[in-house]
């Protein structure tokens, strides 16, 4: 410390000690009834208050190690002491909202370290989205903040255009994201509001009157190529077969939980249960999903890995068509309990021959059968007649003793 500090200090001390003893001649000078020695106690600590601080006040700004060490510690008090930190936060908002000299210079120094400093401008960037992500009211009064000075101030609203049609153009996500919400919003005010539907009829005539030779020539276009890919589909018979062949590679032997009908793999999706717990009739989904092909691991039966799991049967299937009908709350047609379970076959039964299973059979199904133009398979033409069939007088026939077995 200078000459010049220590001679300030020492007026100050000397100053402080007259004030002290004025204070004290005044106090001994009182009754000792009086209240007034109380009051001369608290106004000579009062003055000392004031002189410690204008004095490290003075020294702070001079000397730049106390200074650093004031920061130092200042700093260490306001992570660790929950209080203390509390009290400053609530004196600066008070001197915020109180002193505008203070407020502005504030602005100006966060605005000129925000544009030096990077580190600190990312630090504030993500400060204010956890912010506005998590405080509704301030997210409310951001949007309130923005709307206003948007309809207010030419030059924000300007630059807010273009920076919106430079993200749009450039952010792909952000572009989507857009899009969506507008589709969102024009659906919603399109079915509410009738003047905003009508408006809407009125453009999307006048724009289809305007592109309208563009539309049908590009619809004309896209049907041509369309025609052209199925024709060449069709003609190049090798890629036919051999689309045919790869599909067919595997299966039929995947089992559908519903119909329980053997079907190839493009036929069948794997089933999820939990996907029918939203759907209209999730009751009837219980129905019909049986699970009665799902292999179940046992344990000293199967290998540990089981070979079973890794093949159609160790998961669940489930056909598009069934799957369409439990869907929209119907029970599929061809479903195992929509009364179509033709129950245990008898041991008797089990074991016959196709003449034996045509003698003993309840109905005879005619049917005209052709071969189709192509592959060589042959199908069912018209419709299929089932003829009851007189087993009594069959038994009774092979039975007779009027049969002759040659």
């Amino acid at each position: 410390m200078s000459s010049k500090d220590s001679l300030e200090c020492s007026q100050s001390e000397n100053t402080e000690r007259q004030l002290a003893r004025t204070s004290v001649a005044e106090a001994a000078t009182a009754t000792p009834g009086c209240s007034k020695w109380p009051d001369v106690t608290d106004s000579i600590k009062d003055n000392r208050r004031k002189t410690r601080a204008a004095r490290e006040k003075k020294r702070y700004w001079e000397d730049e190690a106390f200074r650093e060490k004031k920061k130092q510690r200042g700093k260490k008090k306001y992570a660790e002491d929950e209080e203390y930190r509390g009290r400053l936060i609530e004196q600066g908002k008070k001197k915020y909202s109180e002193d505008d000299q203070c407020k502005r210079r504030l602005i100006r120094e966060g605005n000129r370290e925000y544009a030096a400093d990077d580190e600190y401008r990312a630090q504030r960037i993500r400060q204010g989205k956890r912010k506005y992500a998590e405080d509704d009211k301030y997210r409310d009064r951001l949007i309130q903040q923005g709307k206003r000075k948007y309809a207010e101030d030419d030059q924000y609203r300007a630059r807010s255009i273009r920076q919106g049609k430079r993200k749009y153009a450039e952010d792909s996500q952000y572009r989507g994201r857009l899009i969506r919400q507008g589709k969102i919003i024009s659906a919603k005010k399109y079915s509410t509001n009738p003047a905003y539907r009508i408006r809407k009829q009125r453009e999307s005539k006048a724009a289809y009157q305007q592109r309208k030779a563009e539309i049908c020539a590009a619809s004309a276009s896209k049907y041509q190529q369309k025609k052209q890919s199925k024709a060449k589909g069709r003609n190049d018979i090798t890629k036919v077969a051999a689309n045919f062949r790869k599909t067919c590679t595997e299966g039929p032997d995947h089992i559908c939980t519903v119909c329980h009908r053997l079907l190839f793999p493009n036929q069948v999706h794997k089933c999820s249960r939990s996907k029918y717990r939203t759907c209209k009739k999730p009751e009837t989904a219980r129905k019909c999903i049986t699970g009665k092909y799902v292999h179940t691991c046992m344990p000293g039966v199967c290998h540990d890995p089981c070979h079973v799991m890794s093949t159609p049967s160790g998961q669940e299937w489930i056909c598009f068509t069934c799957d369409r009908h439990l869907t929209n709350g119907n029970i599929p047609p061809e479903a195992y309990n929509n009364n179509l379970d033709p129950g245990n076959v008898p041991k008797e039964l089990s074991d016959l021959n196709s003449l034996e299973q045509h003698l003993l059979a309840c109905e005879l199904p005619f049917a005209k059968i052709v071969s189709l133009p192509k592959g060589g398979q042959r199908g069912i033409h018209g419709p299929v007649v089932c003829v009851p069939s007189n087993l009594k007088k069959t038994t009774t026939a092979l039975h007779g003793e009027s049969m002759i077995v040659t």
